[in-house]
């Protein structure tokens, strides 16, 4: 990722509410008070991101137990401010309440984000955003990795668990009883 700086901002940093005023010309995230670019996921990205969110959605939905999101912002940090946008995140109505739907970012963090790497992106690149979302109050962070058809599951608790294409899925609450194997998120 570079970063991409804007003539108005270039000497001072942003804060989420000033970066979610400014239009959405193209993907970013801002980190720590600086706009980064985040180039577009490709298809097989897309694809098991779609396949996440539509297996969690008719989940929630059926139990009414949240909402499922792709792509929105969340803030991560303050002082300086650094705003992410998780593939795929999950907010239980007991943390953002069914009658709010803020117009900005919340404030509060998923319960859940799920991360899907992409072909020019291991693991290491992805660590700080799964330590952002961890500190900043998520549940649960899932990484999935399509080419290897593998999850890493880290917790609030300092837990990790690597599964592969057979192993179930075992979020926290309210998300314990959906337990999907990891190959349901890749194509045939």
């Amino acid at each position: 990722m570079t970063t991409a700086s804007m003539p108005e901002a270039a000497e001072r940093l942003l804060t989420a509410e000033e970066y979610a005023a400014l239009p959405e010309d193209r993907r970013t995230e801002l980190v720590k008070g600086r706009i980064e670019d985040v180039p577009p996921p490709g298809f097989l990205h897309g694809v098991v991101q779609l396949e996440i969110a539509s297996l969690l959605r008719e989940y929630v939905r059926k139990r009414s137990l949240g909402r499922v999101l792709t792509e929105s912002g969340t803030v991560t940090a303050r002082k300086p401010d650094t705003v992410r946008g998780p593939n795929v995140s999950f907010y239980s109505y007991q943390r953002l309440p069914q009658h709010e739907t803020p117009t900005g970012y919340p404030n509060t963090a998923p319960d859940v984000v799920f991360e899907v790497l992409s072909p020019r992106q291991g693991l290491k690149e992805v660590l700080p955003k799964v330590s952002e979302y961890l500190l900043s109050g998520t549940a649960c962070v899932c990484v999935i990795d399509p080419q290897r058809r593998t999850a890493v599951l880290y917790g609030a608790d300092d837990s990790i668990s690597l599964l592969n294409a057979e192993d179930a899925l075992h979020l926290p609450a309210p998300l314990a009883d959906w337990a999907p194997r990891v190959r349901e998120f890749f194509p045939e």
